[in-house]
């Protein structure tokens, strides 16, 4: 099956989508594929940004959740977000699980028909495998979108299959632009300086 198929099936029978891959792999261009198609069809779509490290709905450090109404941009201010307090989830897994079951909660309360959960590369070694299985496990989501090269996700996915509605697979785009740590680090400063430009500082 191919993306747009991918896509066209989703947003005909699901109702929350959470995207896996490791680093550099397209899964946040999956992500705003999805929500664009899904916008066209006039569904109302919720984005949750897990990727503490790399976040793209509110500032680093924070698993952010965006109710969007139009075609959304590769930055976005959330309209809600669950602080995490770190950049990687290594030492803060339950804080990963929980904040990010929090944003689908709230995306769902909030009226979306769709809920797409963009989530960190990290899903090597024991750390990522716990990390993506019990946060898979406690959303239960209806599709898993999964990103890999060397099928590095199927030890990882292989347990969901019975509860999960489908499951599909893909390779990163070839046109993947991959981040050098200076990229990423000047990345999230820049996240931080946008969402903080409006902010003064208090005396107490």
């Amino acid at each position: 099956m191919d993306r747009k198929s991918a896509i066209d099936e989703i947003i005909s029978n699901g109702h929350v989508v959470m995207v896996l891959g490791h680093v550099d792999t397209g899964k946040s261009t999956f992500c705003r594929q999805l929500a664009s198609s899904a916008l066209e069809r006039g569904l109302k779509v919720g984005i949750v940004d897990s990727d503490v490290g790399q976040s793209w709905i509110g500032p680093p450090t924070t698993i952010g959740m965006k109710i969007v109404d139009k075609e959304p941009f590769s930055t976005l201010f959330p309209d809600s977000f669950y602080f995490v307090g770190s950049i990687t989830p290594e030492r803060h897994l339950l804080q990963m699980i929980v904040g990010t079951k929090c944003m689908v909660e709230k995306a769902i309360s909030s009226g979306a028909e769709l809920v797409i959960i963009d989530t960190t590369g990290l899903i090597l070694g024991r750390i990522g495998r716990v990390l993506k299985q019990n946060k898979i496990d406690i959303i239960r989501p209806d599709h898993l979108v999964c990103f890999q090269r060397d099928s590095e996700l199927e030890t990882l996915i292989k347990g969901v299959e019975l509860y999960c509605n489908k499951i599909y697979r893909f390779e990163p785009s070839r046109f993947v632009e991959k981040k050098s740590q200076e990229f990423r680090a000047k990345y999230r400063q820049e996240q931080f300086n946008k969402y903080f430009s409006e902010s003064e500082i208090q005396d107490i």
